[in-house]
């Protein structure tokens, strides 16, 4: 058995900068997100020091492809709490691809994973597997995607 957890490691927008999850603490932001649990994703705010209320948040269904509409009603929601920024997940915001709406910046919570317990198993497991794929479907160095 492996254990791992899905932690929140940083913030980051369309244009791939970053920003330490500690810099929105204490300022007003609002969130909104398309994901199937959109409480785990409330509660991963919360959980980082970034609370925000029922009128702070915002659910969209799961898989939602955001239209133009939505982005203006989305800004125009922003301006009405003069927020720092606005928060949602990874998964929504490259159906965004914008680094503010309005004056207000676009954040989401980067989520990496962090193994607790057999981590040497794990490796094992991936070494056997990798073994097993043959070499003609097995990607290359130029396959794998950039890793910041």
């Amino acid at each position: 058995c492996i254990e791992v957890a899905f932690t929140p490691q940083r913030l980051i927008n369309a244009s791939g900068e970053s920003a330490s999850l500690d810099s929105l603490r204490g300022q007003p932001i609002s969130a909104f997100c398309g994901i199937g649990n959109p409480v785990g994703f409330r509660r991963t705010l919360s959980d980082i020091g970034l609370p925000v209320t029922d009128a702070q948040f915002r659910i969209f269904p799961d898989h939602h492809r955001y239209t133009r509409e939505d982005v203006e009603t989305l800004t125009k929601w922003a301006a009405t709490y003069s927020l720092s920024a606005l928060v949602t997940t990874l998964k929504d915001q490259v159906k965004i691809t914008v680094d503010k709406l309005g004056a207000t910046p676009l954040w989401s919570v980067d989520i990496g994973t962090t193994v607790l317990a057999n981590e040497q198993l794990l490796t094992e497991q991936l070494d056997l597997i990798h073994r097993l794929i043959p070499a003609s479907v097995a990607p290359t160095e130029s396959d794998q995607p950039a890793v910041p």
